[in-house]
């Protein structure tokens, strides 16, 4: 406990020698949502992509200002969809979750209270899919884990509404294709390493964020 409260009082400590934001806010994603098994594209059917393509999501994190231009900024991102048809007899959900980490640049337009910042960096992502009941020929697992490293690129508008704090507009293209790591079955309600063919799925897509910010 000891060791934990000087970690984090250096850390205040370190934080505090730098400009840093606060950055938090709600989001909108998109994602292709195709399997691919040993590298060969497999695509679920159009009326479960139309929705569980698209869904809503979060962020939260902190950028450290290594100078008046240049930082680095931290956080999590989430996002999750869903798909039910129409008499309920079969559905399915994905929840994504990661830390990420991203050189930032921004730039401060001169007398007025506008600026723009761009990033780019790397997110561990975490997702897990579910599906109950069945839908015509097609089967699902019941629960699949995908589990590995995205890329992201983004830009943003902040306004400063006052003293620092920021009302933004930011969007971001997401590379993402996770392979396979853990399976649940019906026969078994717990989830185990996967060991089966190669299978990934791509969540690459554009997500359109909304949030506030404050400058320290």
């Amino acid at each position: 406990m000891k060791r934990v409260l000087i970690l984090l009082l250096s850390l205040s400590i370190f934080s505090l020698s730098f400009a840093f934001d606060i950055v938090g806010g709600g989001t909108y994603n998109t994602h292709n949502f195709d399997y691919y098994i040993d590298n060969e594209k497999s695509s679920v059917d159009e009326d479960i992509k139309e929705q569980i393509s698209k869904g809503y999501g979060a962020y939260a994190g902190m950028a450290l200002y290594l100078n008046h231009n240049l930082g680095i900024e931290g956080g999590i991102d989430w996002f999750n969809s869903s798909y039910k048809n129409s008499d309920g007899s079969f559905s399915i959900s994905q929840n994504t979750f990661g830390p990420y980490g991203a050189l930032k640049l921004k730039v401060n337009i001169p007398a007025t209270p506008f600026s723009f910042d761009a990033k780019a960096g790397l997110i561990y992502y975490m997702n897990e899919t579910t599906s109950k009941g069945s839908i015509g020929s097609i089967s699902f697992t019941p629960g699949e884990k995908y589990m590995g490293m995205g890329y992201v690129l983004g830009a943003g508008f902040n306004y400063e509404i006052k003293n620092g704090f920021n009302i933004n507009l930011n969007g971001n293209y997401r590379i993402a294709k996770l392979p396979l790591t853990e399976i649940k079955t019906i026969s078994d309600d717990n989830y185990k390493k996967y060991e089966g063919t190669k299978k990934e799925l791509d969540l690459g897509g554009i997500r359109i964020g909304i949030g506030l910010s404050l400058e320290f």
